[in-house]
């Protein structure tokens, strides 16, 4: 939910990105996770250690949630939002786009947690292509706690 509710922020802020489509993409980014969950009964054998869920997790994810997308007949730029939202060190020429702003809402959304030892904001592109830097997308998520708990709400 922290996901889609920045998103929300963040697409406000860009002319490129359409604002229902970040909301979506913020909600669903991690759908491929909760199909590995779902399937863990039928491979028992695969899910023994939690290192081990970890691992496919983070190592499949976002491609089978974009597969999933695909199957559901969504647009492709969603699609390829869900599978690249992971790549924090994506070239890309031009504006920033809708897996721009996934791929920050779900970093921020962390942050929001206290992972701030887990990545160095300031090494990734998609922030400065928002032109943001990691004080500035700090300093904009704290001033927009009100709007996050509203969008939140809202979204519930």
């Amino acid at each position: 939910m922290n996901a889609a509710a920045i998103a929300c922020l963040l697409a406000c802020g860009s002319e490129c990105v359409n604002l229902e489509d970040a909301v979506l993409a913020g909600l669903i980014h991690d759908i491929g996770t909760f199909h590995v969950y779902s399937r863990m009964s039928e491979y028992p054998e695969l899910f023994e250690k939690k290192e081990e869920i970890e691992d496919i997790i983070a190592d499949w994810h976002t491609g089978i949630g974009r597969a999933i997308l695909e199957d559901w007949d969504f647009p492709s730029a969603l699609a390829e939002a869900i599978d690249e939202h992971e790549t924090l060190d994506r070239t890309h020429v031009g504006p920033a786009d809708l897996i721009d702003v996934i791929t920050v809402a779900n970093l921020l959304a962390h942050y929001r947690k206290g992972a701030e030892d887990l990545i160095d904001l300031d090494t990734v592109p998609a922030l400065e292509r928002l032109k943001l830097t990691r004080e500035t997308a700090l300093e904009r998520l704290e001033e927009s706690r009100n709007e996050v708990v509203a969008v939140k709400a809202a979204l519930n």
